[in-house]
């Protein structure tokens, strides 16, 4: 009987306005202090942005000599000297091809605080002239503005638990003035329930709202008189209902049964589907995941080897001193190249098959794309004595596509044919335009060609016609099926038709829909 006791006064009508008042109050104290701290933290942190753009742009003006002499021994003293400052967390200074010079930081710095961990602030190193050297990038931390807001924080709690300990004691005594005579009509209300018709009604007299309770609760007082005398009759009613459920429930037996196997049958479905569901959404998962993983732990120490190397290669530094290590050095930059573009078409290939790759649309003049295209291949084909012919004329209808991929597109099937065709061969591309089919486009060349039996091998992901270890090409045979699946991803089609020793014919039929109407 105590613990019902203290439940009930725990939800009694007191209890619930003296919380609401509370939080009220709370809310605003809390709403108080939070502005306090943002507006604290927000000057300090405005200060410290200012220092650090002055900082910054004055260490870069300092910079300037030591860069154009490239005395890394002085770059590397500044950048120290630089560091002692608590403000500043890492410092890089960069050539002006983004290729790192020197570089400094705090020794003992952890990379982690409340507010804005690190912020990154650049200047541009320039020279005597004007020209642009290279670059200071520095990262900024704001500790001191953590701890500022540190300090507002717990001179706000103390205020805040003052003021609630005041509002709580006056919310109190203020309500329960008014609780108490309500309390005792409720109590009226439990005897009523309880059978007791002939109690006294208690506050009838008054003329606020607890008045009219009372007076209402007397009407409710007399027809419960009435009531108590209707309560036989309403129990023979009552009990002839029953019955008649009883029965009802006897007849619903067998329906029941049969909705329960039904039932069954119906979650088992739903079970298995939501296996099936569940071990898609995972597999799905588990391949972003692994693209993830391959995006950033491939691609970052390819390009770290590409730049190394590349520096190498050029003597950036000075003379290396052996040819042997610049023929070693020129070998590594080729490797990184060529593996970290079969990475990027394994990752494009991927994310057109997830469908999370969506189209840039644009309005394109398919001459000047033609144009470009083949002046990015001119190169290759010069170095392997393969002439170009072009055939797109400008006056074609403009495209409403997606350009970057479309020239990825032309630039995967010129470089197969420049790859495949001999010296002194031919690789042409040709487009045109016809109102029923759209824009095609055909690149030709009179390379190895590929029997019939073997295209759809060479349209198959990792697949080549050359599969043996020692062929003659090298590839992982992703360059057609992502070419492929991009121009199926724009609603076109590809066809291949090719005979060995004679040549390869390749049409790309882009559907109507992609035409730009108001350019055409």
């Amino acid at each position: 009987m105590r613990f019902e006791a203290l439940l009930e006064q725990f939800f009694s009508l007191r209890t619930r306005l003296a919380a609401i008042v509370v939080g009220v109050i709370a809310a605003a104290c809390a709403l108080a202090a939070y502005g306090n701290i943002q507006l604290t933290t927000s000057s300090l942190q405005e200060q410290l942005d200012d220092h650090a753009e002055r900082a910054v742009v004055l260490q870069a003006k300092a910079l300037s000599t030591p860069v154009w002499n490239l005395d890394h021994r002085e770059i590397n003293a500044q950048l120290r000297a630089f560091m002692t400052s608590a403000d500043f967390a890492r410092a890089v200074v960069t050539d002006e091809r983004g290729r790192i010079i020197a570089a400094a930081s705090q020794p003992d710095y952890q990379f982690s605080s409340i507010i804005a961990p690190e912020l990154q602030r650049s200047a541009a190193i320039v020279d005597a002239f004007g020209g642009v050297l290279g670059e200071l990038t520095v990262l900024v931390v704001h500790d001191r503005v953590a701890a500022a807001r540190n300090r507002a924080l717990r001179d706000q709690i103390g205020g805040f638990l003052v003021v609630a300990l005041f509002a709580s004691a006056f919310t109190l005594i203020s309500i329960t003035g008014v609780v108490r005579p309500i309390r005792r009509i409720t109590d009226t209300m439990s005897r009523l329930k309880e059978g007791d018709l002939d109690l006294e009604i208690p506050g009838t007299g008054r003329r606020d709202e607890i008045g009219k309770m009372a007076r209402a609760l007397q009407v409710f007082k007399a027809n419960a008189v009435q009531l108590d005398q209707a309560l036989d009759k309403e129990i023979r009613l009552n009990t002839l209902q029953r019955d008649t459920e009883a029965q009802l429930r006897r007849l619903n037996v067998d329906l029941e049964q049969m909705v329960a196997e039904r039932t069954a049958e119906l979650e088992h479905t739903a079970e298995a589907a939501m296996i099936a569901r569940a071990e898609a959404e995972a597999s799905s998962r588990a391949k972003s995941e692994f693209l993830a993983a391959m995006s950033h732990e491939l691609r970052t120490p390819l390009n770290a080897v590409i730049g190394f190397s590349e520096a190498t290669r050029s003597e950036i530094l000075g003379p290396v001193g052996n040819d042997k290590y610049l023929e070693y050095a020129s070998d590594i930059y080729d490797s990184g190249q060529h593996l970290l573009s079969l990475i990027n078409d394994i990752l494009d290939l991927s994310k057109v098959e997830s469908g999370r790759d969506e189209l840039i649309e644009e309005d394109i003049a398919v001459a000047d794309l033609a144009q470009s295209v083949m002046r990015l291949i001119a190169q290759r084909a010069r170095d392997g004595s393969v002439s170009l012919k072009s055939d797109v004329p400008a006056e074609l209808p403009h495209l409403y596509a997606d350009e970057r991929k479309l020239k990825q597109i032309l630039m995967n099937l010129l470089a197969n044919a420049v790859k495949f065709t001999a010296p002194g061969g031919t690789v042409g591309l040709k487009a045109w335009y016809q109102p029923q089919s759209g824009h095609l486009f055909q690149v030709t060349d009179t390379g190895i060609g590929i029997a019939p039996e073997d295209v759809p091998k060479a349209l198959s992901r990792f697949q080549q016609v050359d599969g043996d270890l020692n062929r003659r090409f090298e590839g992982t045979g992703l360059g057609l099926p992502l070419t492929k699946a991009l121009v199926e991803q724009h609603g076109g089609t590809l066809e291949l038709h090719s005979e060995v020793e004679v040549g390869t014919i390749v049409t790309i039929s882009l559907p109507g829909r992609w035409i730009n109407e108001k350019r055409a």
